[in-house]
């Protein structure tokens, strides 16, 4: 279907303006628009070419609808309604000029706002309220009036930012001004000056100068952060230089080091102008530690507050470090960013406390409260894995007789001797603790009732040959009873340990200085234990020891066996 006449007369009046106005508003729009500062200086200025756009939208639409019979709005409608867009457009234009020139910093958004509602209102009353030959010029006076403000506003000479840009664009405002002025003019009506080509190739004008005028404020930015990088990436070496924690900066990829400043140097034995030999990962006592941290890396650029024990590979002296690092880009290379505090103390601290909170301050053994908690973790572990150990309460004979002859003094010196003969006996994975008093309980993983009486009664002959010097020329000479039971009998350590303690009474009562194992008391008594073990020869006793030690380090090495 072609269009009519009227229609093709009607495209030409109104479709430059529309599709002119609209892309102006869109232009304006993005060249304005500040995203770091959240603000569009140009926002008013591209919203009055919208609401231009929009007039004709309205005009053109209410025509195509009458010329098809569809929907005929009143004439009147129309008109009051046109009025309304074009009056706010050139409200907006004069607004928007006042806001490139950075008027309204100090006006709030609402009272702009409301002044120019009232603005819009007052010009479309008084369109309404003249002459009928007013009528027709008004709404276009108000147009120009409003362009050659907005055009004005934009080029003069403004100091900074996107307004340094807005000179040409201006000008190309004042003369589409000038065009719908001559459009209004005696001269202009008579010539029947209104070509659509003219009215194009004028939005197309405002188009390129804004377009240019954004590819020159880009341009400018660019250079202004270019600059801005090479003096950052230049201060960079000074501040790490005087920052007061030591601070490296590594390839990522290899270790390779980058930077050092002077405190990292110290601390790290680094030569700080042959830095490249250094690699980070031989400073780590757990090569995991290091893992972990490149692991939390790729989850997260930035990882605070980690910590790690490093050695020094001359001296194998260990300190700890608490760990702030970031990837970064630095000398066109994926980089390793790390800053150091060391924590030694703070860590030794810490160590005191729990030394403090979980051991006898006499005698340095566990004391009762940890002694249950490790015992327990010990018989969750044989029922997971299907293993035994055996329990030992051992205490001093005759005590009370050693404090109320020699003093409280004396009895305390008795009681770290004694602990400490004991921890020279036992292994590492071996649990001592004072249970009060002059009463100890040691518990021994992964051992049988055989291999534990060796243990029992190794300590309990250590001690009778132990001889403490006190006050004056004196010492010491005492001995100790022990109960010994093992885990066969209960899941509970509260009921083992009370089996342990009825093994010991027993010792007592058989005249102490002895080992009694607790369900066995009678074949104790007939011999059968007791020949047994009195007949392992000296030989088999250090094979059976060199056995436990060694089933001792692969199960520290490799782990219980399932």
């Amino acid at each position: 279907m072609i269009p009519s006449a009227s229609i093709l007369t009607q495209m030409q009046t109104y479709l430059p303006e529309m599709i002119g106005s609209l892309l102006t508003f869109y232009a304006l729009k993005f060249l304005g628009t500040d995203k770091e500062q959240g603000k569009n200086d140009l926002s008013l200025a591209a919203l009055s070419f919208l609401f231009l756009t929009f007039k004709d939208i309205f005009l053109f639409g209410s025509f195509i609808l009458a010329d098809i019979n569809v929907f005929i709005i009143p004439q009147k409608e129309v008109k009051i309604i046109s009025y309304f867009f074009q009056s706010s457009s050139a409200i907006l234009m004069l607004v928007g000029g006042l806001q490139s020139l950075k008027i309204f910093k100090v006006v709030k958004k609402e009272l702009t706002f409301i002044l120019s509602l009232i603005a819009i209102l007052a010009s479309v009353r008084a369109i309404l309220t003249a002459p009928p030959t007013w009528q027709v010029i008004l709404p276009s006076t108000y147009l120009i009036t409003g362009l050659f403000f907005l055009g004005v506003c934009f080029a003069l000479p403004h100091r900074h930012g996107v307004n340094q840009s807005l000179r040409r664009i201006g000008i190309m405002i004042v003369f589409l001004g000038f065009y719908y002025l001559f459009t209004i003019t005696p001269w202009g009506i008579e010539a029947k000056i209104h070509s659509w080509g003219i009215e194009s190739i004028l939005y197309c004008l405002i188009i390129i100068s804004i377009v240019l005028s954004t590819a020159s404020l880009l341009k400018d930015q660019v250079q202004i952060l270019q600059h801005e990088l090479k003096i950052n990436k230049e201060k960079i070496p000074l501040f790490i230089q005087i920052s007061p924690y030591p601070i490296i900066i590594s390839q990522l990829k290899d270790d390779h080091l980058m930077l050092v400043n002077e405190k990292a140097s110290c601390l790290f034995n680094i030569d700080i102008h042959n830095p490249k030999s250094f690699r980070t990962e031989e400073y780590y006592v757990d090569p995991n530690a290091r893992k972990e941290l490149l692991k939390k890396l790729s989850e997260t650029s930035v990882v605070e507050n980690f910590q790690a024990l490093l050695r020094k590979p001359r001296t194998n002296e260990t300190f700890w470090l608490e760990m702030s690092a970031r990837v970064i880009d630095y000398e066109n290379e994926v980089a390793l960013y790390t800053a150091f505090k060391d924590i030694t103390a703070q860590k030794q601290h810490e160590q005191d406390l729990f030394e403090k909170a979980v051991k006898d301050p006499l005698t340095g053994c566990y004391n009762r409260r940890q002694f249950q908690e490790l015992a327990q973790k010990e018989t969750d572990r044989s029922q997971r894995y299907n293993s035994i150990f055996t329990l030992i309460m051992l205490d001093i004979d005759y005590f009370k007789k050693v404090n109320d002859t020699y003093g409280h003094a004396a009895g305390d010196e008795v009681l770290k001797a004694l602990a400490t003969c004991i921890k020279k006996i036992l292994r590492s994975s071996d649990i001592l603790a004072r249970y009060g008093g002059e009463e100890f309980i040691i518990l021994l993983p992964e051992t049988t009732i055989e291999s534990g009486y060796l243990v029992a009664e190794r300590i309990r002959e250590q001690i009778s040959s132990l001889i403490v010097p006190v006050s004056g020329n004196s010492s010491i000479h005492f001995t100790i009873s022990l109960g010994i039971v093992e885990s066969i009998y209960s899941n509970n350590i509260a009921e083992l340990t009370k089996y342990a303690d009825a093994a010991l009474y027993l010792s007592k009562e058989k005249g102490r200085n002895q080992t009694t194992i607790y369900g066995e008391e009678s074949m104790f008594e007939k011999g059968h234990i007791k020949n047994k073990l009195e007949n392992i020869s000296a030989d088999e006793i250090k094979e059976d020891l060199i056995k436990q030690a060694q089933e001792d380090f692969e199960r520290m090495k490799y782990g219980p066996k399932s």
